[in-house]
């Protein structure tokens, strides 16, 4: 695919590198799946628990890419917007290459607030945050870091939304052989124009470094991307979009890349297509019955 799927009028989470931007030729296969269970214990007092499993490979290169993780977490509401949440959670990734594998284990404790409340400032304008830590190690060197997530969001109007999110993580990115640190900005804003036209725009940040150096050493990279959309209701199940996107993304000299991979990037793409819905399942009112 060489465009990004359709934006959302709140940022969700921010890839640091979005390779389906990407143009280049090669065989590339990925299978990923994952499984969750949330059970609620109490009234304010839940758990989950979950599973993941992702396999990718770069046929051309005999490069392959396997993560595993599961975690388990209890949360328990205090009040309607403060929350506390513990849980741990472990992740593997094994990278195979020509010279070797070799395996990168990444825990996470996720203690910390969640928190969700309209600002005192307007009803209209809320935020929302998590925050946790994580160390990441490959069996030599250990690396902590505090990760976490914000959004400030304000409702504009009956029908439109502006939001600010910013994201600081840890990942593992497929055809990379180095695990990514990464912080990330993001602001959306979009709403109805009319009865069936809707426009949504986003523009985000990303800045971070590839490995376990530090410093001068460090291996970063940068990614920035803006996409506008304009949505046009046809009827009510059938609609038309045309999305126009600019991205960019740089590695440093020295990152581990594949060859199907470009060091640097920067296009524009125009997208138009129809979306078509309907619902799978439908329960039909009996007559006469009961309101």
């Amino acid at each position: 695919t060489l465009f990004p799927d359709a934006i959302a009028a709140s940022p969700g989470p921010i890839s640091p590198i979005d390779y389906t931007q990407d143009v280049a030729s090669g065989a590339y296969h990925a299978v990923d799946g994952n499984a969750a269970l949330d059970y609620a214990l109490s009234e304010r007092t839940g758990a989950e628990v979950y599973y993941e499993d992702s396999r990718g490979e770069l046929g051309d290169e005999h490069r392959k890419q396997t993560l595993r993780g599961a975690g388990a977490s209890i949360r328990r509401q205090f009040t309607r917007d403060l929350g506390l949440k513990i849980g741990y959670a472990r992740r593997l990734g094994t990278y195979d290459v020509a010279d070797g594998s070799r395996t990168i284990r990444n825990d996470s404790i996720d203690a910390g607030i969640d928190y969700s409340h309209a600002l005192s400032i307007s009803r209209h304008t809320s935020l929302a945050f998590s925050t946790g830590t994580t160390a990441i190690s490959d069996g030599d060197t250990t690396l902590f870091r505090i990760i976490g997530h914000a959004t400030l969001d304000r409702q504009i109007g009956r029908t439109w939304d502006a939001a600010l999110t910013y994201s600081r993580d840890v990942g593992f990115i497929k055809t990379l052989v180095e695990p990514t640190f990464s912080d990330s900005l993001a602001m959306a804003i979009g709403g109805l124009v009319g009865r069936r036209v809707e426009l949504r725009t986003q523009v985000a940040a990303t800045v971070g470094h590839l490995g376990f150096d530090r410093g001068e050493a460090a291996t970063g990279f940068d990614a920035y991307d803006g996409t506008a959309q304009m949505t046009i209701a046809l009827s009510r199940n059938l609609a038309m979009n045309v999305t126009y996107t600019y991205y960019r993304y740089t590695f440093d000299t020295g990152a581990p890349l594949s060859g199907a991979v470009f060091r640097q990037l920067d296009r524009q793409s125009v997208q138009a297509g129809l979306q078509l819905w309907a619902p799978l399942l439908h329960r039909l009112r009996r007559p006469h019955a009961a309101r």
